[in-house]
């Protein structure tokens, strides 16, 4: 399922380009429906990433429930695991997790605490990832945070919590 949603995010992000807005580093798109299905998604892209780095950041509103997922051109882990994941902004703590590996292995979905760990994000500056991938090897890269105070109150409105 998750696979299927990892999908279809990144297609609708592709898709929806051009009706989209860009916001720093950040491109949204949003459903037009203020339902229950609303759909919110922002996804920022890394630059120079390598094979197994982290290459791509989702935050989305999907049906009510927030959800914040980090992707790879690579292969993570084993489906149905999940994988230590470290996350710092230039601000703030190095903060260490457990985060849920989908059903192909090229992404990891922060199951608990989402809208605090949004929360705690700066809304400009850096955001360095690092995944521990099965093996044990750490892969990083910095995403920019240009922009992401505007996504997270979008996001935030779209799920019916306080940014």
């Amino acid at each position: 399922m998750r696979k299927a949603i990892v999908a279809a995010s990144c297609l609708l992000a592709t898709a929806a380009a051009a009706g989209s807005e860009t916001l720093g580093g950040w491109t949204t798109t949003s459903e037009p429906d203020e339902g229950p299905a609303t759909l919110v998604t922002a996804l920022a892209a890394a630059r120079g990433a390598s094979q197994n780095d982290p290459s791509f950041i989702i935050v989305r509103c999907l049906g009510g429930r927030t959800e914040a997922l980090v992707g790879t051109a690579g292969d993570w882990g084993l489906p149905r695991s999940s994988l230590e994941v470290a996350t710092q902004s230039d601000s703030g703590a190095r903060e260490t997790s457990r985060w849920d590996v989908s059903t192909n292995g090229k992404a990891v979905f922060r199951s608990e605490g989402v809208e605090d760990f949004l929360r705690r994000l700066p809304a400009e500056g850096r955001l360095t990832i690092e995944v521990r991938d099965r093996a044990g090897d750490v892969h990083a890269n910095a995403f920019s945070l240009e922009g992401f105070g505007d996504v997270r109150t979008r996001v935030a409105a779209a799920c019916g919590w306080t940014p």
